[in-house]
C-alpha cells in the first residue's frame, strides 16, 4: 500500500467517524490527506470503494485486536473482552453501529463487510461460551442465542451513549450484561 493510499484511508477514516458515510465529504477527505483529486481516482473508483478499503485497512484490525487479546476461554477472559468493548467506542466512537444502521440494507458491499466484522465478533464470544457452558462454570440452553444477546446487548450500549453522550450510559449497560452473566454461573444455582 502506498503512502498516498494510507493518508487517504486514515483521513476517510477520520471523516466517516465524525460525520457517518453518506455525510462524508470527499473533499475534506482529500484537503485532510493533502492528496489531490485524480490521486485519488487513481487508486479508488469513488466514496464508497474508498469507504469499503478504509473498512479493511483501518477498522478490521482494530476490531480482531480487540477480539483477539482475550485468547483464554474462560469466565475471566470473557468479562475481559466485553469490557474491552469499551475501548471499542472509547476511541473510535459508535462507527461500527452507526454504519450498520446506515448503510447494511442500502448496499450488499458494505452489509458484507459489517456482517465480516460481526463474525469476528460473534465467533470470539461464541468460542469463549462454548468453553465455560462445557467445563460447567456457567449454564445455558442456547449458546448460539446468548452469543446473540452479548453482542446485541454491546450494541445497543453503543447506541444508548451516542445518543445521550453520557459514556456513563454505555457502563451501566454494560454493568447490567456482566451482572446478567454473573447470575449464569453454576455455583449461583448450587
Amino acid at each position: 500500500m502506498t503512502q498516498i493510499q494510507k493518508e487517504l484511508l486514515e483521513a476517510t477514516y477520520i471523516e466517516v467517524f465524525i460525520n457517518g458515510y453518506k455525510n462524508a465529504n470527499t473533499n475534506t477527505i482529500l484537503k485532510n490527506a493533502k492528496v489531490n483529486k485524480g490521486s485519488m481516482y487513481h487508486y479508488f473508483r469513488d466514496k464508497r470503494a474508498l469507504v469499503l478499503a478504509m473498512f479493511e485497512y483501518k477498522f478490521m484490525p482494530i476490531v480482531a485486536d480487540i477480539y483477539a487479546q482475550s485468547l483464554d476461554n474462560d469466565y475471566d477472559s470473557l468479562i475481559k473482552l466485553i469490557k474491552n468493548t469499551q475501548l471499542i467506542v472509547q476511541k473510535h466512537g459508535s462507527m461500527l453501529v452507526n454504519l450498520s444502521l446506515e448503510m447494511s440494507g442500502l448496499d450488499e458491499d458494505f452489509r458484507i463487510i459489517l456482517n465480516k466484522i460481526d463474525k469476528i465478533r460473534y465467533d470470539r464470544f461464541y468460542a469463549i461460551l462454548d468453553s465455560i457452558v462445557s467445563d460447567k462454570i456457567i449454564y445455558h440452553e442456547d449458546i448460539n442465542r446468548l452469543s446473540k444477546f452479548i453482542l446485541s446487548s454491546i450494541d445497543g450500549a453503543t447506541i444508548k451513549y451516542k445518543t445521550t453522550q453520557q459514556i456513563s450510559d454505555f457502563y451501566d449497560v454494560v454493568n447490567e450484561l456482566i451482572e446478567y452473566l454473573d447470575r449464569l454461573r453454576i455455583e449461583t444455582y448450587e
